[in-house]
């Protein structure tokens, strides 16, 4: 066995050491790193500058900033608003409460990041009335599960744009890319929603004009920032 290969698994065995000591991943990653550095003899002053030279970029620095926005959208009433939006404008539909849910789980996201968060807060708002209003239990939870995966692949996707990072590709183009099934799979699933909706749930009625004027207009800052998102 080589000295490289005895390094390496040197390098394995330390860390899994540190992790079954409890010891936190990333601080663990960075100890390990940098014994193998000095072992191998690399020049351990030029890690700032490579530091700072690979932050030097415009889809590194973006990342903290869709975490925090997408962080905001889920805590603050962003599902809400949505789910009120998308309900004024098809909830009087044939299966226009789940079409509402599914449209509404596709916007949010649109403007976050995390499809877990989106989905838990969304599926908590909308599952009582969903299965109160007669839509059997296995439709609205696999719709709701399915449209929140979405996110994935809807910009602002995070894990396309660390893809780019890793890769060294333009996280831009890696977004277009996703965008396109991520839309064709959100018109999948809203007529998926408005067909089997029609036939399992019960219509329900149109939104009073009050009401529904107060949810599309609460709706439009959000659509606004979808925009500023797209662009």
């Amino acid at each position: 066995m080589t000295a490289d290969a005895m390094t390496g698994l040197g390098g394995l065995f330390l860390l899994v050491s540190l992790l079954l000591l409890r010891m936190p991943a990333a601080l663990g990653l960075l100890l390990v790193g940098f014994a193998l550095m000095l072992l191998s003899g690399a020049p351990v002053g030029g890690i700032p500058a490579v530091m700072l030279a690979a932050l030097d970029r415009q889809d590194v620095l973006a990342i903290p900033l869709f975490l925090f926005f997408s962080h905001v959208m889920v805590k603050g009433a962003a599902a809400d608003t949505l789910l009120r939006f998308s309900q004024a404008l098809v909830g009087h539909w044939p299966g226009g409460l789940l079409l509402a849910s599914v449209a509404a789980s596709v916007l949010l996201g649109f403007v976050t990041t995390s499809g877990v968060a989106a989905t838990a807060a969304l599926a908590a708002l909308a599952m009582p009335g969903l299965l109160a209003a007669g839509y059997p239990r296995w439709l609205v939870l696999g719709l709701m599960a399915g449209s929140g995966t979405l996110t994935l692949l809807l910009p602002p996707s995070m894990p396309l744009m660390m893809l780019g990072l890793v890769m060294d590709q333009p996280a831009g183009d890696l977004l277009i890319a996703g965008a396109y099934p991520g839309l064709l799979l959100s018109v999948l699933l809203l007529g998926i929603a408005m067909g089997l909706g029609a036939r399992n749930g019960r219509r329900s009625r149109k939104m009073p004009a009050a009401r529904r004027r107060e949810a599309l207009v609460m709706g439009v800052p959000l659509l606004l920032l979808l925009g500023v998102l797209a662009s």
